[in-house]
C-alpha cells in the first residue's frame, strides 16, 4: 500500500511557517506499512490543488492533505476536494450539529463556512482539541496544525491497510566513497530492497562518516543485505 501527502498553504511556500506534518505523517505511515510515494507543497489556489488531487488519486491508495480547511477566504482545500471528486460542496449537517453542540450557540459566519464539505464526507475529530477534519473515499483531510493532525491520524490509523516494513542500519566510520560502487551493484542485485546512504560531517569537519539503511517488506532480505554489506566493509578493513 502507498500514499501521497499534499501540504496546502502559502505560509509554507513563503517560509513563514515550518511544516511539521510531513515528518509526523511519513513516520506514522511507515510504521503502518504504507509507503509514501510523493510529497507536494501547494499554494491556496483551486486551479493547482484540484488537478493535483485528481492526479494523486490515480497514483496511490491513500491521499493525506493538511491545511486550508478553515473558514477564511483563502481556505479553499475543502472546495478543491469536492471539485476533484466531482462532489457537491455544501453545508454538512453533522459538522454543523457538532459545532453548534460544542459551542452551545449559533455559529459565527466563520464557523458556519467551515462546515461546508464535499458531499459524503465523514468527520474526523481530534479527541484533544475537538477540532475536525474529514475523510471521503481514500482522501484524508486535516487542518494544518500539527497537534490536530496527530490526534486525527490516531483516530483513523486503524482503518489503514499496510504491509510491515523491516529496516536496519549500518554505521560506517568513513564516507560514502568507500562503499558507493558496491552499494549500487547490490541495489541492482536485490530489487526488493531499498538502500539508503547518508553522509555525516564529522564534528571537527575533518571528513565524513555515513549511515547505510536497508529496508524491505521481507525480513530475510534485510538480514541478507546487511550481512553482505558488513562482509564487504570488513573485507576492505573499513570496519
Amino acid at each position: 500500500m502507498d500514499a501521497i501527502i499534499l501540504i496546502i498553504g502559502e505560509e509554507i511556500l513563503s517560509g513563514q511557517t515550518t511544516d511539521r506534518n510531513i515528518p509526523f505523517l511519513t513516520k506514522k505511515l511507515f510504521e503502518q506499512g504504507i509507503k509514501v510515494k510523493e510529497i507536494r507543497v501547494l499554494p491556496d489556489v483551486l486551479e493547482t490543488i484540484v488537478p493535483t488531487i485528481q492526479w494523486a488519486k490515480t497514483q496511490a491508495r491513500y491521499i493525506f492533505i493538511t491545511g486550508g480547511i478553515g473558514g477564511t477566504h483563502d481556505d479553499v482545500t475543502r472546495k478543491a476536494i469536492a471539485l476533484a471528486l466531482n462532489k457537491k460542496f455544501d453545508y454538512h449537517s453533522a459538522a454543523r450539529e457538532y459545532y453548534e453542540k460544542l459551542k452551545g450557540a449559533k455559529l459565527s459566519p466563520y464557523h458556519l463556512e467551515s462546515t461546508k464539505l464535499p458531499e459524503g464526507s465523514k468527520l474526523v475529530i481530534d479527541p484533544r482539541t475537538k477540532a475536525t477534519g474529514f475523510e471521503i473515499e481514500n482522501v484524508f483531510c486535516f487542518p494544518g496544525f500539527p497537534e490536530m493532525v496527530e490526534g486525527m491520524f490516531e483516530s483513523i490509523q486503524n482503518q489503514l491497510i499496510g504491509e510491515k516494513f523491516y529496516k536496519t542500519s549500518i554505521a560506517c566510520p568513513r564516507g560514502e566513497s568507500v562503499y558507493g560502487d558496491y552499494l549500487t551493484q547490490l541495489a541492482m542485485e536485490m530489487p526488493e530492497v531499498s538502500f539508503g546512504s547518508y553522509p555525516h560531517l564529522k564534528k571537527d569537519q575533518s571528513g565524513f562518516t555515513a549511515t547505510i539503511t536497508i529496508t524491505s517488506r521481507k525480513e530475510s532480505l534485510v538480514k541478507e543485505a546487511a550481512e553482505k554489506i558488513t562482509a564487504y566493509l570488513k573485507s576492505k578493513n573499513i570496519i
